[in-house]
């Protein structure tokens, strides 16, 4: 099993909600990749609808229902104003995907100066290098499987929320790891 380690240092501990939605980010954005991967791109709509159609809250724990097994996600987390997000899954090449997406989101969230949720969302979405490796694989994705416009939302709305927890402006800095 390969396992991706993420330890956040933040100015003061997060409130649960935030926490979570953090651990959440990670998660999602894995699969987010993982279906934008060719592995899954003979599968069509169905994995991204079968997964918005499940929803995308934080409470729920299992993996989207068109993963496959060896490509599920277990994600593990120690909390604390440093705390730990441990996601593994034997799919290697997914979860590198994952860190060097995460650690272009950490780069560029170094860049902002503060601002509002928003403003920082807005940033993430506007960047070259999240745009390269988030956006662009999944817009790709989504348009070459024709999803329903309905679940297309969906999805972008969870990217969306995950640009959010990802770019908490309590977070001093993220340190990433593969193995």
């Amino acid at each position: 099993m390969n396992e991706l380690r993420v330890v956040v240092d933040c100015s003061s501990m997060l409130i649960s909600t935030q926490f979570f939605r953090f651990a959440k980010a990670v998660e999602q954005f894995y699969y987010a990749l993982l279906f934008s991967s060719e592995d899954y791109a003979g599968l069509g709509a169905a994995p991204w609808e079968s997964w918005a159609d499940r929803g995308f809250h934080i409470a729920i724990r299992s993996a989207p229902p068109m993963a496959r097994r060896n490509d599920r996600l277990t994600v593990n987390t120690a909390p604390g104003r440093t705390f730990e997000v441990m996601a593994a899954s034997g799919n290697h090449g997914a979860l590198t995907r994952l860190s060097e997406l995460l650690q272009e989101i950490e780069h560029a969230r170094t860049g902002l100066a503060g601002g509002s949720e928003e403003s920082r969302t807005q940033a993430m979405l506007d960047h070259p290098a999240v745009a390269a490796r988030l956006l662009e694989p999944v817009r790709e994705a989504l348009r070459r499987s024709a999803v329903s416009g309905e679940a297309a939302d969906s999805i972008w709305s969870m990217v969306r929320r995950g640009l959010a927890a990802l770019t908490n402006w309590q977070i001093r800095s993220l340190k990433l790891s593969v193995s």
